[in-house]
Formats: C-alpha cells, sequence, structure tokens
C-alpha cells in the first residue's frame, strides 16, 4: 500500500532513516543495486544492514538478511518493524523471497510491517509501501511446520 512520510509510524520514520544512511555502506559494484535495511526489535533495538556482493553473487548477502543477522547477534529479541531504502526502477520494490524466509525467520509475528523506500536520482524518497510481512510471504514456511 502507498504511503507518505507523514502516514509513517514514529518507529518507521526511525528505521527510514536509518536504513538511508546505511546504504551508501552497501558494496555493490557488480549490479550497482544498493540497498540499506534497518529492523526494530521488541526492545527497541535499530539494526542495520546492506547489501555486500561477491564476484560470483553466490556470496551475496542482501540487506534484509544482513540486518536479521545483525539483530540476531545483538539480541534474542525478534524483529517488530522493518524498512528497506533503494533505488529501483520498480513502481514497488519488496524484498526477495530468500530475504522473505529469513525475515519470517525472526519476526516478532507474520503481521510486522515492511516499509519499502524508493528514491529518486538525487536520493530523495519517491514512493514509499508499506507492507504486512504476511501478504509478502502467505503461507509461510516456519518453525510450526518442522513441529517446533
Amino acid at each position: 500500500m502507498r504511503i507518505t512520510e507523514a502516514d509513517l509510524t514514529p518507529i518507521e520514520a526511525k528505521l527510514v532513516a536509518a536504513a538511508r544512511a546505511i546504504r551508501p555502506r552497501a558494496y555493490a559494484p557488480y549490479s550497482g543495486y544498493t540497498v540499506g535495511a534497518a529492523a526494530a526489535d521488541e526492545n527497541g533495538g535499530i539494526h542495520v544492514g546492506a547489501n555486500m556482493e561477491g564476484v560470483d553473487y553466490t556470496l551475496t548477502v542482501h540487506a534484509e538478511q544482513h540486518t536479521m543477522n545483525a539483530m540476531r547477534l545483538a539480541t534474542d529479541a525478534r524483529a517488530v518493524a522493518l524498512a528497506f531504502a533503494v533505488q529501483s526502477p520498480a513502481e514497488a520494490p519488496a524484498p526477495c523471497g530468500i530475504c522473505r524466509q529469513r525475515i519470517r525467520e525472526f519476526a516478532a509475528s507474520l503481521s510486522i510491517p515492511i516499509v519499502a523506500v524508493n528514491l529518486d536520482e538525487r536520493l530523495e524518497i519517491l514512493r514509499i509501501n508499506r507492507y504486512p510481512f504476511d501478504l509478502l510471504l502467505p503461507n509461510s514456511f516456519g518453525p510450526e511446520n518442522i513441529g517446533k
């Protein structure tokens, strides 16, 4: 769902700022597709990540994965919201399937908000979309599927 900056909750606004701030640290010399991400945990912590490419692409870590990994290394708390910032030709960019599964692993609930910020050529906010996570990964596979 398309929203404006005025529609962001205070925590979402912090995450958007953090995702935009970390994005320049992305390492994407091959694709040029730099992404910054930030997640808030249940205890109020903010965790950031950026994509890191490898020349063969199999070594690439996506920004959302990096963020979830950083959160897990810092705390046992679960994510309550996530934002990412990218310059994308897509009208409504969203995390890839691999990132959706990583978010699923560490989300506090299946309905956490995912805020997608699309930046223009001046790196200003062009569009913002907010998705409830379960819309992005319906009928997801989680611990309950293996009896955990």
